[in-house]
């Protein structure tokens, strides 16, 4: 660039290449970052999955409740039951008594089921790159700068060249 002082030339470079890494910087995070596009089709998925999993949850839990209403109310289910389990043996014969058992806590009431995102990319390597864009950029700036500066001076030489031979 003639007629543009070099200190001008080298803020432009350093601008451009802190614009460009700042540009990868927020790209790479809105895409890949933990709460980037990828992560959120991610927590989508899994939301749909809880959902499904809630829901099949519900009819398994309501089929139970059915048995169990069953089980206390109906006689002749409990010793069906009771037979299918191996207490009660085909000759013999049920007799329920009217009392009522110990309330007692269920065994497990279920596990958690939870979800932590996980992340394509982590965020230090989303900066290393945008790092390494900026770098890339300066460089290439400047290598660019030097090569128009060459040309401008081969010019200038060949022009001073032609100019002493005639």
């Amino acid at each position: 660039m003639p007629g543009v002082p070099l200190m001008n030339v080298m803020k432009r470079i350093l601008l451009l290449s802190i614009w460009v890494g700042l540009v990868a910087y927020c790209g790479l995070t809105a895409i890949v970052g933990p709460s980037g596009i990828l992560a959120l089709r991610q927590a989508q998925a899994a939301e749909l999955s809880m959902q499904n999993n809630l829901k099949s949850l519900e009819a398994l839990h309501e089929s139970y409740a059915t048995e169990w209403a069953g089980l206390k109310s109906v006689p002749e289910m409990t010793a069906l039951e009771a037979r299918s389990l191996g207490y009660i043996a085909g000759d013999e014969v049920v007799v329920r008594m009217p009392f009522a058992a110990a309330p007692h806590a269920p065994p497990s009431p279920g596990e958690r089921v939870s979800f932590e995102p996980h992340a394509p990319v982590s965020m230090a390597r989303i900066q290393e790159l945008s790092a390494m864009a900026a770098l890339v950029t300066m460089i290439m700036a400047l290598g660019a700068r030097l090569a128009a500066g060459r040309g401008i001076r081969n010019q200038r030489e060949i022009l001073l060249h032609d100019a002493s031979r005639t």
